[in-house]
């Protein structure tokens, strides 16, 4: 008797553990579709400009940082009301650039964002 009950049993136990092991971590998220990308260039010579401070704001608020590359592209891997940039070395990146905040329109993906001094 206990051996007909045994595979029901282990072929429950094997189907329960998955779904025990999401419901108390959660399934995984997808990040692909909340990636925001772009490049930051210099206004006057249209070159990438590196060292740039972009934040996420959410509802006005910093939500997460990324500091441009050297070819002045960045990536925020959450979704953003608005996208603040920020020279913070200042004429280390060859200027003393303005700061500028850009409204995002819903389902934005990728920005170019031109600073001038």
């Amino acid at each position: 008797m206990l051996r007909f009950l045994a595979r029901p049993l282990l072929w429950l136990l094997n189907l329960l553990v998955p779904v025990f092991i999401a419901a108390c971590y959660g399934a995984p998220a997808d990040f692909s579709g909340a990636t925001l990308t772009g490049k930051v260039l210099d206004g006057t010579t249209q070159g990438g400009i590196y060292g740039i401070q972009v934040t996420c704001l959410r509802a006005g608020q910093p939500f997460t940082t990324d500091y441009t590359d050297l070819d002045g592209s960045f990536a925020l891997w959450d979704s953003c009301d608005q996208v603040r940039f920020e020279d913070l070395d200042g004429a280390e990146n060859g200027g003393l650039y303005v700061q500028r905040t850009v409204t995002l329109d819903p389902g934005c993906t990728e920005i170019t964002v031109e600073l001038h001094d």
